[in-house]
């Protein structure tokens, strides 16, 4: 199974554009933007996917809602175990390997996206830092277990978005 591990893009903050709790937080503008380019540039990479699972937080399923343009079903599926601070993944792995599919997006949190990568690879820490907005590919061999997964390429917003690229760091562009 490949795996498009997804960061959502920028939300408001706490407290202003009526988030008055974490989950309720949307994304800005600009995180809006962010998540359509990165459809396009995951289309230009020709990736299609089966289908889309996102945190059930407000951000997440808005990052995730441009991917199903790339989707064979018209539908995002909640997973609970994708929310922020839950960090569970061998749950994660059991829905994905129930499911039997060839290319599943999941759209989530820091630093629990980061968590699944390094767990996926068989690392005790992947090293990989995901900028909100930013996709990572891990191909699993066969089932979906730790240590399961080869990581074949991360897409930071700051190589396809210009204006993040204008804002990111040195540390952000090489994804330390």
């Amino acid at each position: 199974m490949k795996l498009i591990l997804i960061r959502h893009a920028q939300a408001v903050e706490l407290g202003t554009e009526n988030a008055t709790n974490d989950f309720d937080r949307a994304l800005t503008a600009q995180g809006k933007a962010t998540a359509a380019k990165l459809v396009q540039v995951l289309k230009e990479q020709g990736v299609e996917l089966d289908a889309v699972l996102s945190s059930p937080l407000v951000r997440a399923v808005q990052t995730a809602e441009p991917l199903l343009k790339l989707a064979t079903s018209p539908q995002i599926l909640i997973c609970e175990d994708l929310a922020s601070g839950l960090g569970k993944p061998k749950k994660v792995a059991a829905r994905l390997n129930e499911m039997g599919l060839r290319t599943v997006a999941l759209v989530g949190h820091s630093p629990d996206m980061e968590e699944l990568v390094a767990w996926l690879i068989g690392a005790e820490e992947s090293g990989i830092r995901l900028a909100k907005g930013a996709a990572t590919k891990v191909n699993s061999n066969g089932i979906v277990s730790k240590g399961g997964g080869t990581l074949t390429w991360q897409i930071t917003p700051a190589f396809y978005d210009p204006q993040e690229f204008e804002k990111a760091s040195e540390t952000e562009l090489l994804g330390q």
